[in-house]
């Protein structure tokens, strides 16, 4: 005989598994462990002869049941139990217990544990042989054997029986039978008997045969109210009638509605054992929770084995109750809120380039409570295909994350019946610790592919997507005395999906926080020594890229081996070679750069109201190799001689600033008052010209045969910073301004209102004296508000002050129009040779808003908080939400709407202003309390076009949901549609179609 069984999983599995009976033959052996519980049996019915405990007494009987009595060969578990008792580890494991609790010596019992798995298989027999077993579990057990261990019989107390735990009723009547023994409530009656309670319309108690019975009443209008709810061990049972021996721990339910998880089962008549297991009869299961469900599976007979699944026989799908001609002969499900392993259904797709396709379909495997495994795969007709692997770890408190690594073989059909074919793999890694202490560690990787979400990835933002970014960042704190020491690291990977280059950047530092060496001298004084105060910052950074530079000197140089083409490398894409997958030949190419930095500063105050703050700056640069250069006339090139393999060098400045802070006050005749409030400061710095021979940092160069030089950096090409070249003494000066309105309110005339017009408003520029020309420095003016306390508002724009004088014109043969191709700065100011202050060069306007019911967002964001998620599934789920409520759907927000136009306007010398403008709308919109149209696009105006659009569709079918993800138009159009149940533990029920095609 075969038996087909489906499976379901809180992972969205759906599993078929073939088996035949299973039945105990001589091959094998079970005599060895029906000897060994056998043994075990006799111990503990002599340890119950002596506590006279009803605990040990199930137990015991189980045990002799496993041991002695025959098994038909119909009775499926019990025959699966009897060979999984089998296994020589457990037949063990039954014989070390048995010596431990005859030993006198307590070393033995010692080893022993409450969550050693001895104790499970002990109740596991108790439960399928002993039909009157009621243990609580493994935990009892052990502790039964540890009292009777370590305190003999008498450590063992009697249990009470359910009448010795007292009844407690209440009802609106009663009414005592003293005859028969029998007693009546009705209206509103509850029981409670031991931890289980009892309440209905009417309740019947005999005592003589200890038995409860139960019904609802019918009120005035003939409604069926007051149905009975039975709650036991937490849980709640719904039903229309019940029967319940509260001693021997029996029941008869009918009309029953249990919950398991996120399931629900509504049952005909249940029977209630002893044991945990429940048997049912015309049941259908289902997660959706009307009373008249949109969808179920139907079956005639059910057993529940709680917390760890539901076992059917026959049964059929049905849809609004009607049944589909969809069903199997045998049926398991989940009942367990912890994770569960299984297969996952692949769902199905066409796809304009790679043919139909079966996409992610794979296996979850819930290696234990803290990590997870998915792998997925997906194949297409024309030939490609992908896998993918996610592993996802949390442990509460302290850290929780997820690392995936994908690759793909993809075989496109061009339209001239041409195939590309191309290999792409993608990382990823996030990690987020929760710390207490001063560490801290995070990881947020993403390395893939030039071409991995052109390829494969169907969401338009990750097709636009020009970059990523990876770090690896670890920080810690050490406290020396007074000051705190910081060190960081970080590993860095920068990628240009657009040219393929890719870069690594290590980077180590170490700073010691601000420190006032003198402010012990002068307690109780601030002056220019008590303020004085310093600091350190050390660091070293590296790169390896697979874009070197094509070469480390600005100049030809003799015979040098280092110069690269710039075009070598580059593959049939145009793209360069994958720096991962030829690490190797680049790591020769590293470059590294470490640097020290000491800032000091201190501040005082001048005639009470001027702030004075000086400061002092010191920097050196450790880098490998010191160069000597030398023109070599005969090659038409320059000599490079390495003199040294370490060099260093620093650089210094001094600075001084003065700020103020100003208040203008203006007043209204209706009593209003606007405050400016106005922040200038000037600042002076001085630095000398490190590139002076004095300081030989830098090397004047010979660079062609015409006899031009140019003056060189020693270690030129090192990575990171190089001393400053040119003295400069440069006054920075800048005003920024904040306008507030003051009124007074109209229901309160005591109590004004302030209002925030201008949050900043600020001029800047600089003037260098050190420089020969062009000393004064562009003029920045930047602004920044709130309008109406939705708009946000921000103005950056930059004016230069001197003139322009074209160099280069073009002419217009026909119409004779002159257009300027370039030109260049002048050291002539605007102001005497035009009668102007200053010209626009560049000028970049934002405005932005979010529009939404505020009411209703507040109402969403209360119930987040509120909820308390039932198991760890929820707890993940809702923890995401929080991070990213952006990816979530929220049907009880109508409608939202996020909008920003960016206008920029900026040119080059004497050049035409050049604009861009563009319009970006976000948002959703809820047509009905259960259809939902969200959309993503722009706008650009100057080229009069849309860009990336996509349009999502979402409708709530309350248990299930429907999704339809729409790019209509672009390179990238494309649609899925999905529906599928919500609830995790059925959600491989399921409808999906994606193509690259327009959907109409």
């Amino acid at each position: 005989m075969t038996l087909l069984s489906i499976g379901f999983s809180n992972a969205s599995t759906f599993s078929t598994t073939t088996s035949n009976d299973i039945v105990i033959t001589q091959e094998q052996d079970t005599a060895k462990v029906k000897a060994a519980v056998r043994e075990l049996y006799l111990t503990v019915k002599e340890m119950n002869k002596k506590a006279d405990n009803e605990s040990l007494k199930q137990l015991s009987v189980g045990l002799g049941n496993f041991a002695n009595k025959p098994i038909f060969r119909g009775d499926r578990y019990k025959l699966d139990l009897m060979e999984e008792m089998a296994e020589e580890q457990r037949v063990q494991a039954f014989i070390k217990l048995d010596k431990a609790l005859l030993a006198e010596d307590q070393s033995l019992w010692e080893e022993f544990t409450p969550e050693d798995p001895v104790f499970e298989y002990l109740v596991d027999i108790a439960y399928e042989f002993n039909e009157e077993a009621a243990l609580e579990g493994p935990e009892q057990v052990h502790e039964l054997f540890d009292k009777f261990k370590k305190g003999g019989a008498g450590a063992l107390e009697k249990p009470k029986g359910l009448l010795d735990t007292g009844i407690d009723y209440d009802s609106d009547s009663s009414r005592l039978d003293f005859k028969r023994q029998l007693m009546y409530l009705t209206g509103n009656a509850k029981v409670v008997f031991g931890e289980r309670e009892l309440k209905a319309g009417q309740i019947e108690m005999a005592y003589t045969t200890s038995t409860v019975k139960a019904y609802g009443i019918t009120d005035s209008v003939g409604n069926y109210v007051e149905r009975p709810v039975f709650k036991e061990s937490g849980k709640t049972y719904n039903a229309n009638e019940m029967l319940f021996n509260y001693k021997t721990n029996k029941g008869i339910i009918k009309g029953i509605v249990t919950e398991e998880g996120d399931a629900i089962i509504q049952s005909g008549v249940i029977k209630k054992t002893p044991k945990e297991s429940i048997y049912m009869e015309d049941n259908v299961y289902t997660t959706c929770t009307l009373e008249h469900p949109h969808y179920g599976i139907r079956s005639k007979r059910m057993k529940i084995v709680p917390r760890k699944h539901y076992v059917t026989g026959p049964f059929l799908f049905e849809l609004n109750e009607i049944p589909l001609p969809i069903g199997f002969p045998l049926g398991l499900f989940p009942a367990q809120n912890k994770r569960s392993s299984g297969i996952i259904l692949p769902g199905y797709g066409e796809f304009r380039e790679r043919g139909f396709a079966l996409e992610n379909g794979g296996f979850f495997w819930g290696i234990n409570d803290y990590v997870t495994l998915t792998l997925t795969g997906s194949i297409f007709t024309l030939g490609s295909w992908n896998v993918s692997s996610k592993v996802n770890y949390r442990k509460r408190y302290s850290f929780s994350g997820n690392f995936g690594f994908d690759y793909a073989n993809n075989i496109r059909q061009q339209d001239d019946g041409t195939s590309t074919t191309s290999k792409d793999y993608r990382l990823i890694w996030s990690h987020t610790q929760q710390t207490y202490g001063s560490s801290r560690f995070s990881a947020s990787v993403n390395l893939a592919s030039s071409n991995f979400n052109q390829n494969n990835s169907y969401d338009v933002n990750d097709r636009v997507q020009a970059s990523t970014n990876s770090s690896i960042r670890y920080s810690n704190n050490f406290t020396i005395g007074n000051a705190t020491l910081s060190a960081n690291s970080s590993l860095r990977h920068n990628q240009n999906l657009t040219t393929g280059e890719a870069s690594i950047n290590p980077d180590l530092s170490v700073a010691l926080s601000r420190i006032r060496p003198f402010a012990g001298l002068f307690k109780r004084s601030q002056n220019i020594l008590s303020q004085l105060n310093l600091s350190y910052t050390g660091r070293f950074n590296g790169e390896i890229t697979n874009d070197p530079p094509t070469s480390s000197f600005p100049f030809p140089v003799v015979q040098n081996d280092t110069e690269i083409d710039p075009n070598a490398g580059l593959g049939e894409d145009e793209l360069l070679p994958d720096l991962f997958l030829n690490f190797g030949d680049y790591i020769d190419d590293f470059r590294y750069n470490i640097t020290h930095n000491i800032p000091i500063s201190t501040n005082f105050t001048v005639l009470k109201y001027f702030n004075v703050t000086p400061s002092a700056n010191y920097t050196e640069y450790w880098v490998p190799n010191k160069y000597d250069y030398t023109w070599n006339g005969a090659e038409g090139a320059v000599e490079v001689d390495t003199i040294s393999s370490f060099a260093r060098y620093y650089e210094f400045s001094t600075s001084a600033s003065v700020s103020t802070n100003m208040y203008m006050f203006y007043d209204f005749t209706n009593g209003a008052r606007l405050r400016q409030a106005i922040r200038p400061t000037v600042s002076m710095s001085f630095r000398p010209d490190f590139g002076s021979p004095d300081f030989d940092f830098y090397q004047e160069v010979q660079t062609n045969e015409n006899g031009s030089s140019s003056q060189v950096w020693r270690s030129s090409g090192a990575l990171g910073g190089s001393p400053s070249v040119g003295q400069s003494a440069n006054m920075s000066f800048s005003v920024s301004n904040q306008f507030e309105l003051k009124k007074k309110r109209k229901e309160d005339e005591e109590k004004a209102e302030k209002i925030k017009l201008v949050d900043d408003l600020s001029l800047s520029s600089s003037y260098d004296f050190a420089r020969d020309s062009l000393n004064l420095s562009n003029i920045s003016l930047r602004a920044r508000t709130r309008l109406f306390n939705i708009f946000d508002v921000s103005f950056a724009s930059t004016f230069d002050p001197y003139r322009y004088v074209p160099t280069s014109i073009s002419v217009d043969p026909i119409t004779g129009e002159e257009t300027i191709l370039s030109s260049v700065k002048t050291n002539d100011f605007l102001l005497g040779t035009e009668g102007k202050l200053a010209r626009l060069t560049q000028m970049n306007i934002s405005i932005g808003a979010r529009f939404s019911p505020k009411n209703f967002q507040d109402k969403a964001e209360e119930k987040l908080e509120e909820y308390e998620p039932k198991n760890q599934t929820e707890e993940l789920i809702i923890e995401d939400i929080r991070r990213n409520p952006s990816d979530y759907i929220n049907f009880e927000v109508p409608w939202s709407l996020s909008v920003n136009y960016i206008y920029n306007i900026s040119r080059t010398g004497l050049q035409e202003l050049r604009p861009t403008q563009n319009i970006r709308l976000r948002g959703d919109l809820s047509l009905t309390p259960k259809w939902k149209v969200g959309y993503t696009t722009a706008y650009d105006i100057e080229e009069n076009e849309f860009t990336s659009t996509q349009i999502n569709i979402n409708r709530d079918l309350h248990c299930w949901q429907m999704t339809l993800n729409w790019v209509p138009f672009g390179r990238n159009q494309s649609y899925s549609i999905n529906i599928n149940v919500k609830s995790s533990v059925l959600q491989d029920l399921k409808w999906q179609r994606q193509s690259r095609r327009p959907l109409f």
